[in-house]
């Protein structure tokens, strides 16, 4: 698409919501009656505290039960093809 037709585009969809709000009008959600949004750090509140380290996993055991396991797995594979 070009330029020409977005703008086009554009323009239709904003007209009917621009022509029926009015010049003057303020919408429903910007009433005055809304809290005003804070204006300096201290007004937000104390910062959230980090999330928590997890805990260290344990991989030496598992992983080297796994070589040896493996290991034994390939000589016992070798041996076959050999006597084959």
């Amino acid at each position: 698409m070009t330029l020409r037709p977005l703008a086009a585009l554009a323009l239709l969809l904003a007209a009917p919501a621009a022509l029926a709000a009015g010049p003057g009008s303020t919408p429903s959600w910007a009433s005055p009656s809304a809290p005003a949004a804070p204006t300096t750090a201290n007004d937000l509140g104390p910062a959230p505290l980090p999330p928590p380290v997890p805990p260290p996993v344990p991989i030496d055991g598992g992983l080297s039960l796994l070589a040896i396991a493996g290991a034994g797995y390939a000589a016992k594979k070798l041996r076959a093809r050999r006597a084959a």
